[in-house]
């Protein structure tokens, strides 16, 4: 299947952009000192599509796209459930995966 995705617009503020790549810091760490594989890595990297305030909890969030073997919302009409992170959740331990380089 192909899918359009269109990123939003970067925020001031925001510890990351739309576009980019994000990790766990502890899959970076891993990755670093050799104990996972670039292929390990590159499955558990996110991509930032959306910037924005959460409604719900009105704190920074992020709205992320990522590869999951879990098939959350497969029966839906669309296939998939959106899914918002926080920033607390980001903010603490995610940093940007500039793979191969990091």
């Amino acid at each position: 299947m192909a899918y359009k995705l269109n990123f939003g617009a970067p925020l001031p503020g925001f510890r990351f952009k739309p576009g980019e790549c994000i990790v766990d810091s502890k899959s970076a760490e891993e990755f670093r000192e050799g104990k996972v594989t670039a292929e390990q890595f590159d499955a558990v990297k996110m991509v930032v599509l959306e910037v924005g305030i959460d409604k719900r909890t009105e704190v920074e969030s992020y709205h992320l796209l990522y590869d999951s073997e879990l098939k959350v919302g497969e029966d839906l009409p669309w296939g998939e459930i959106a899914q918002w992170f926080t920033k607390v959740f980001v903010d603490s331990n995610f940093e940007p995966s500039a793979h191969p380089e990091i």
